[in-house]
């Protein structure tokens, strides 16, 4: 889920574009609601369904990045004020990681090596919690908005080198060129990612107010819900990110979320939990939506866990429900036999 906030101009940019926004919005899942209200709690999937479905209907290939446009730092509310008003550039990152959940529930950002190798570069990355291929106009528009807020805290340009796209875009690279300042656009990567200075982490923002950042922060921590284990959410939406993709491991687990594997265990058994067990969670919920999907062959299933065979997803299933794959299916669909 995640709020309505994400669409903030979306009814104005249709209407541009000479569409019908509650149209659009009703065709895509979406309540009325959400359209005129920043704080209705949405599917993520039908947020980016709407965009893609306006893209087309609307033959605006570019919706997503002029999306963005409409769109600033204020949507995330009280999460803006942490982030505009923390000392530094990682500050700033630490806490949009710490607490985005709470304005988009599975979804985190990323510090990377850079995948050239570059000395000195990095690659932030905003981890894309739906499963299978990416929603192209959802993650232009995603990227481009971490674009602006990084701008905007660093009081102009931060040297961005390159901007890295997992997927083929719609619109011409020309058009990304144009809103990235003239950078390098790469498609056909295997994350996406802006690359940037590492040093740019450690500028100061200027402006920024401790007392406004300490309420900011008060606020937010108080909007979690009684006993909830921010590090062990974080690690759960990475896992949910990665699971299916052949790269659910335990360093790249605590690669995505900037830490080192051993910090990383020691944080989650402070928590009450394991690396293993927040994966196997993961896996589990999956499953049961895979196995849901009569369609789905049990090698495939199993191959969308990440699991190297069917015995190994067997194997887990006794585990999880103390019966096997194949069992769960007809239980899940009320005893229909399946092939």
């Amino acid at each position: 889920m995640t709020r309505s906030a994400s669409l903030n101009g979306f009814a104005d940019l249709v209407r541009t574009l000479g569409g019908d926004p509650e149209r659009l919005a009703v065709a895509a899942g979406l309540p009325h609601e959400a359209l005129v209200s920043p704080e209705v709690r949405v599917p993520l999937e039908a947020m980016a369904g709407a965009l893609e479905l306006a893209s087309r209907e609307l033959r605006c290939s570019d919706f997503g990045l002029r999306l963005a446009g409409f769109q600033d730092l204020t949507g995330l509310g009280p999460l803006a004020i942490a982030i505009r008003h923390s000392e530094t550039m990682r500050d700033a990152f630490d806490c949009a990681q710490r607490y985005l959940t709470l304005h988009n529930d599975g979804s985190t950002l990323a510090l990377e090596e850079d995948p050239y190798g570059v000395a000195g570069v990095v690659g932030l990355r905003h981890v894309w919690p739906l499963p299978g291929a990416p929603y192209r106009q959802a993650m232009d528009k995603a990227l481009l908005n971490m674009h602006g807020v990084v701008s905007l805290l660093a009081g102009g340009d931060y040297g961005l080198r390159s901007v890295e796209l997992s997927y083929r875009p719609a619109a011409p690279l020309s058009r990304y060129e144009e809103l990235y300042g003239g950078v390098r656009v790469n498609v056909g990567r295997s994350v996406s990612m802006l690359r940037i200075p590492a040093e740019s982490l450690h500028r100061s923002i200027e402006g920024a107010e401790a007392t406004l950042r300490e309420v900011a922060q008060f606020y937010l921590s108080e909007q979690t819900a009684p006993g909830e284990c921010h590090f062990t959410s974080q690690t759960r939406s990475v896992a949910d990110a990665l699971l299916g993709s052949g790269r659910l491991t335990t360093s790249s687990v605590a690669a995505a979320l900037d830490t080192p594997v051993r910090t990383l265990q020691r944080r989650l058994r402070e928590e009450g939990t394991t690396l293993a067990e927040v994966i196997g969670a993961a896996r589990r919920d999956k499953a049961e939506q895979l196995l849901a999907d009569a369609s789905l062959s049990m090698s495939r299933v199993a191959s969308l866990l990440d699991f190297t065979d069917q015995t190994t997803l067997s194997r887990a299933g006794k585990r999880w429900w103390g019966t096997t794959p194949r069992e769960k299916r007809r239980e899940l669909l009320g005893g229909a036999e399946t092939a």
